[in-house]
């Protein structure tokens, strides 16, 4: 049993290890939103599964019974149930209203009128309007002249007369590849705004020495 408990322990770091990983990748649009909740599950049931381990090498070693054994494990869960109903509380959720913790726009709608809700997925997406980023896919030829904090400026396709000015936030460490070119991608910040300013733009960027 003390061993079958070293391996899901071992098992669940490399488990964590990568949701980790996917969270960073998915702040930089590497990896899809599902592919993150996916990860975060496959976590969660390894957790449990080392939760399990430990409570039946508890209950050996100190000669508990299996009734007290579960005993432990429903004051365990009664902790995560309390856990969940403060999450709740902290996103006003209150009968069929739910007030979103932050300002934005509504992106995405995972149910139409008279769908049942599913804990398995996701309501809906908001976009935070408050700060507005632009992700960059920059040529690695010409990754060397861009660095963390210099000034960009974002030209939109709907009318390239109008000049944004933006200051790189982040460069990714890892690379992709689109249409046989290598890119890195960045991260901008943008410093001006106008009610033109909308999730999903298309444009230019000129990074400036």
């Amino acid at each position: 049993m003390e061993n079958d408990l070293l391996t899901a322990e071992a098992t669940l770091k490399t488990v964590t290890q990568e949701w980790q990983d996917k969270q960073r990748l998915y702040q930089e649009g590497l990896v899809s939103r599902t592919e993150l909740e996916n990860a975060e599950k496959e976590d969660r049931t390894h957790r449990n599964i080392v939760a399990n381990y430990r409570l039946s090498l508890k209950a050996k070693t100190e000669g508990m019974s299996v009734l007290d054994v579960m005993h432990d494990k429903i004051t365990s869960l009664k902790g995560d149930l309390a856990a969940l109903r403060g999450k709740l509380r902290l996103t006003s959720m209150t009968e069929n209203r739910i007030v979103a913790p932050m300002t934005g726009v509504v992106a995405e709608l995972g149910y139409h009128d008279g769908d049942v809700l599913d804990d398995e997925k996701k309501i809906l997406s908001i976009l935070e309007t408050d700060s507005i980023y632009l992700d960059v896919n920059v040529p690695e030829v010409l990754i060397k002249n861009i660095k963390v904090g210099a000034s960009a400026v974002f030209t939109p396709v709907f009318d390239w007369h109008k000049k944004y000015r933006g200051q790189v936030q982040e460069i990714s460490h890892l690379v992709i590849t689109k249409d046989n070119e290598t890119f890195f991608p960045v991260k901008v910040r943008l410093i001006d705004r106008d009610r033109y300013l909308v999730p999903y733009l298309n444009g230019k960027v000129k990074f400036l020495k």
